[in-house]
């Protein structure tokens, strides 16, 4: 039962953002690549990175010597997601408002302007046939999140935990 319910969450957050961003299902740059690290690389391939956890599913790697920079923003983390030991996710986390502006910069003018679903709030989206790139701040806390997501693996995992549930259906 508990398997149902992830399944149901996950299904309705991806739903949820391909029906929110429909509008806006390209974008200019859409990336093939994070530093140099193609979308769906095995983790094998990458001599340079460092187990941090597993998040369910998903192993968490930091690269050694990454430049935690971005343009002109410095970053506090870059995490790299993979799955069945596939790069699928990258999660930068940055601090400061300065940050925040510089890393806005930077994206609108590689990606083109973003979709805000909301403009009260500084949260930005872009959806590619592949990526789906999310970036917010949030002023209170003065901290803010850059993640990349590569659809294809995404949905493989979204189809896997409908199987998963199907059987475990099916079982009872």
């Amino acid at each position: 039962m508990q398997l149902l319910k992830r399944l149901l969450i996950v299904f309705i957050l991806i739903s949820s953002i391909f029906v929110a961003l429909a509008p806006a299902w390209a974008f200019q740059n859409e990336p093939k690549t994070f530093r140099g690290i193609k979308w769906g690389t095995n983790i094998s391939e990458l001599s340079d990175m460092i187990f941090h956890a597993q998040q369910g599913e998903s192993k968490v790697y930091f690269r050694e010597k990454d430049q935690l920079i971005f343009g002109d923003a410095d970053l506090l983390h870059i995490w790299y997601f993979f799955s069945n030991d596939r790069l699928y996710s990258v999660v930068i986390n940055f601090e400061q408002w300065s940050n925040f502006n510089s890393l806005k910069t930077e994206l609108f003018e590689i990606y083109g302007l973003g979709h805000s679903p909301n403009r009260f709030k500084e949260e930005y989206r872009w959806v590619g046939s592949d990526v789906v790139i999310f970036f917010d701040y949030n002023e209170l806390r003065e901290e803010g999140k850059l993640s990349y997501y590569y659809l294809p693996i995404m949905k493989e995992n979204l189809n896997s935990e409908k199987q998963k549930a199907e059987k475990s259906n099916d079982d009872l």
